[in-house]
């Protein structure tokens, strides 16, 4: 590895030479089937080499975050070539990270004990429950980990066995959320993820079973003022090809083209892998978020071209089976705010006006249109993937023309 990393022979002396050669060969050589290039390699052998000298570690030891930190206040140079070089004001945040991703690796870093979570064997349980029985989207089990745990911290500090939970306690955290000027939308999620949580474990004796049946959710108004949704000559705009040929202009077409034409959700997009298309066939298939379901669509001309465009002439070559992935390294499967970020700088540099902005602003506009269409909406949530028509449903308000033609009616014929 060092061999193919340096040419001088001195640079390959200087990393040949030094302690720990098999750990730190190890660790470039996963650099490198990450997609690093060798400058990037490069540039961690390089730190990785003077981390070595200032802990003293002639032979493999543990090394603590402190110890990292330490040697990082010592000396911000490392050397690149024959020369010593400053890395700058961000000097101190890059020897730390390099160093402590390398010990990681090696199994050299010693972590720090984090104290366990209130009531961790609780909340396991009903997570995997959400997961597997349920199926709820990893989105959403999230989510409702994130507002179960704010709950269990809190009544860690009153109470300490499951058990003995109240309605009085659910009251009270909704209080104490409630003073900090929490919305009564998000009042509303956390009661709902409170409720299946008291009725999970009070199915299973650990509770009080009718707790769950006292949990309501706050009243709230549910109509919000219509923005202006993305219309289809807008999206036929996005799903133009752009000026340029950069790796990024490729991989937006081809997330614009399954998000407005397919209806996909984000996390859809982003989940699909090589394997689920079917090139022979001209068919891909869509493992749904919401209901777990694998549905199969096939594969319109504008989004086949599109689609082999991007791995064609932008994809990076990597291990990862993934279609869309990041376009630096470390090659790695892209994350829904990214997705977000990319169709949203998109719009906005078309002139775009429009009330929301990321996918969903182009799964809206799809079924829009399927409903201009005149697609039943039984059709429509087949579609899309829903299960039910009242989710399906919402996006009427969308399209007044429709809505119109459904108040335009006499009362002649019931008179």
């Amino acid at each position: 590895m060092i061999e193919s990393l340096y040419v001088s022979p001195s640079n390959r002396a200087r990393h040949l030479g030094a302690p720990l050669l098999k750990e730190r060969e190890e660790y470039l050589s996963h650099l490198i089937k990450q997609g690093m290039t060798h400058r990037q390699v490069r540039f961690n052998a390089s730190v990785i080499l003077r981390a070595i000298a200032l802990l003293k570690m002639d032979n493999p030891r543990s090394v603590s975050q402190a110890e990292i930190v330490r040697a990082s206040v010592r000396d911000h140079t490392i050397e690149v070539s024959d020369k010593p070089q400053s890395l700058g004001k961000g000097g101190q945040r890059k020897f730390c990270c390099a160093t402590t991703n390398w010990l990681r690796f090696s199994g050299l870093l010693t972590e720090t004990p984090t104290s366990p979570h209130p009531f961790a064997s609780v909340l396991g349980p009903y997570l995997e429950h959400t997961q597997l029985d349920r199926g709820l989207s990893p989105a959403s089990i999230r989510t409702r980990s994130a507002q179960l745990s704010v709950f269990l911290k809190w009544f860690a500090t009153k109470h300490e066995h499951l058990g003995s939970i109240s309605l009085n306690d659910v009251d009270a955290f909704l209080d104490w959320k409630r003073a900090e000027g929490l919305k009564p939308s998000y009042l509303a999620g956390l009661c709902k993820a409170l409720r299946a949580f008291c009725r999970f474990w009070g199915s299973r004796g650990y509770c009080d079973p009718g707790i769950a049946q006292g949990i309501h959710s706050p009243r709230f108004s549910r109509i919000r003022p219509v923005s202006r949704p993305l219309s289809w000559r807008d999206v036929r705009r996005l799903l133009r090809p752009g000026v340029g040929s950069n790796r990024t202009e490729f991989r937006t077409r081809a997330i614009v083209c399954l998000c407005s034409i397919y209806g996909l959700r984000t996390g859809e997009v982003i989940n699909l892998r090589l394997a689920d298309f079917d090139w022979y066939n001209e068919t891909f298939t869509v493992r749904r978020l919401k209901n777990n379901r694998t549905q199969q669509f096939p594969i319109q001309h504008e989004v086949g071209e599109a689609i082999l465009q991007y791995l064609q002439k932008s994809r990076p070559i990597c291990f990862c089976r993934n279609l869309f992935v990041t376009t630096k390294a470390p090659i790695r499967p892209m994350i829904p705010a990214s997705v977000w970020r990319i169709i949203s700088r998109r719009i906005k540099g078309l002139n775009i006006d429009a009330g929301k902005k990321g996918g969903h602003s182009l799964r809206h506009a799809c079924a829009t249109q399927l409903l201009r269409e005149g697609l039943p909406l039984r059709d429509i949530a087949d579609f899309l993937g829903h299960t039910g028509l009242a989710s399906v449903s919402i996006y009427a308000k969308y399209d007044p023309r429709s809505l119109r033609k459904v108040a335009a009616f006499r009362l002649g014929a019931i008179l």
